[in-house]
């Protein structure tokens, strides 16, 4: 399982399953140093290895320093918070689909292979920010945006047609069902998120 960060920042094109890779930080280093591991494992010795990307998931579960788990445990506790420069551009996909997508991939994917997962839609910091503060009509908490995160790409992009046409599959719960269903869980559990909250 490995990340859309692998090719850095991308401005304006799609980035391909064979595009070269250009990591820009320790984390997506990490993730394009194990895919090559990967491939040498599979090409020297057999191992039925086959790479998926991703983007941005969220949904049940997530620890809540992530950026979406972040914004519904700030709300649903009545916490003011701040965030950083909201113009980054991520592609994002409810968890369930992504679940779904590598069940696919381990049924139907071909060994040695790539596959870009599609996220269901692409938003920035600020447009994921306002509509968790329009669900949860929670818009007074949030004190607007201070600073920049430290080895912040603009924006992450991949073309998923390998995926999409040649595997025939999309998303089926979409970003919106998603969100509204997360919002829902983590108000219903709270006894899970609240001993990790930061």
């Amino acid at each position: 399982m490995s990340t859309d960060e692998v090719f850095g920042d991308v401005p304006e094109r799609f980035c391909r399953e064979d595009d070269a890779l250009a990591p820009r930080n320790p984390y997506s280093a990490s993730k394009a140093a194990a895919e090559m591991y990967c491939n040498a494992y599979h090409h020297s010795y057999g191992l039925p290895i086959i790479i998926a990307r991703s983007m941005n998931m969220f949904g049940e579960y997530q620890n809540p320093e992530k950026l979406i788990s972040k914004i519904i445990s700030k709300c649903l506790t009545d916490t003011h918070f701040t965030l950083y420069e909201g113009n980054s551009i991520r592609g994002w996909i409810y968890v369930k689909d992504t679940c779904s997508a590598l069940d696919l991939l381990s049924e139907k994917g071909k060994i040695g292979e790539i596959y870009h997962i599609p996220p269901d839609i692409y938003l920035t910091v600020s447009e994921i920010a306002e509509k968790i503060l329009d669900y949860t009509e929670k818009h007074h908490l949030f004190d607007g945006y201070k600073g920049k995160r430290l080895k912040d790409d603009e924006r992450y992009a991949l073309d998923a047609t390998k995926f999409t046409y040649g595997l025939k599959w999309s998303p089926k719960i979409g970003f919106e069902q998603g969100l509204r269903n997360t919002i829902t869980w983590f108000d219903e559990n709270k006894w899970y998120w609240g001993s990790l909250y930061p």
